[in-house]
């Protein structure tokens, strides 16, 4: 319709494809559903503080911006196959990403959400997170993920990654001013994990009793003062250094044959057994 009243028909907006909001003052969003056809939707620099996409069946792309969105739920949307996040303000809230079928692509710059989960999402397959400050953060179950990478996260308290059968690759950089404290973390569920790389993490316990097939591993510049990596079928790459350890637990073939790209401490030693 012509008429300025904060109102549109329905019928107007029914095929509209691509929402693009840009420096707007709009605070509510309340009818974004009633746009049936809508596959892609863009938010910047725009004070909303609730989005509700649950009804928007068949939308594929979601950016949003620099925005005040508090606790956001994307839950069972079967069409959505990227999410990016970016530079958000002022949340503490809760971020859940679950349960979309076809989500491909997750990225999150410079957030501030209190817990953050991204589970049972079958076909994602990268999740980069960069600067967000997160106490909680839980990647579960996510069978298509290939690589996890996160990089200045200083404010997490715990941190769990389990049950993505396809993740190949963890990739986790410490924030320098202010790096993970006493943090303990469990990779050994995701069975095919290759490289795992978290140096300067001040990580105190780290289990990998089950990631046979790791080919790289990093851990330079933690707490870790336990290391078995017996286990472990072909380990190229090893990096120790500047860890409590003293003995690190190897199997024959590895004493025998030690790898030239192993690195260690000069007090560290490889050995059958570790008291």
């Amino acid at each position: 319709d012509n008429i300025i009243d904060d109102y549109v028909l329905t019928q107007n907006i029914v095929n509209i494809e691509s929402v693009i909001l840009s420096r707007s003052l709009i605070t509510d969003l309340t009818g974004i559903e009633d746009f049936f056809s809508l596959n892609y939707l863009r938010i910047d620099e725009t004070p909303i503080s609730i989005l509700d996409i649950s009804k928007n069946k068949n939308l594929t792309t979601l950016v949003l911006e620099r925005t005040n969105l508090n606790s956001f739920e994307i839950l069972n949307n079967s069409s959505l196959e990227s999410v990016a996040l970016n530079w958000f303000i002022n949340n503490n809230g809760t971020l859940n990403i679950s349960g979309n079928s076809n989500l491909k692509q997750f990225d999150m710059r410079s957030g501030s959400y209190s817990l953050l989960n991204i589970s049972e999402n079958p076909k994602l397959t990268n999740i980069s997170l960069f600067d967000t400050a997160a106490s909680s953060i839980s990647v579960e179950g996510n069978d298509d993920l290939g690589a996890f990478v996160m990089e200045s996260n200083s404010s997490i308290a715990s941190l769990i990654i389990e049950n993505n059968n396809s993740l190949e690759q963890i990739n986790i950089i410490s924030s320098l001013t202010a790096p993970l404290i006493n943090l303990s973390l469990d990779f050994s569920s995701n069975g095919n994990l290759k490289r795992l790389m978290i140096p300067f993490l001040n990580i105190d316990s780290l289990n990998i009793s089950q990631n046979t097939l790791l080919e790289t591993l990093i851990i330079r510049g933690n707490l870790i003062a336990s290391l078995d990596i017996s286990h472990i079928l072909d380990l190229i790459n090893l990096d120790a250094i500047n860890n409590p350890l003293t003995c690190i637990k190897a199997n024959q073939d590895q004493l025998d044959n030690p790898p030239v790209t192993w690195e260690e401490d000069p007090e560290d030693f490889y050995s059958l057994t570790c008291d």
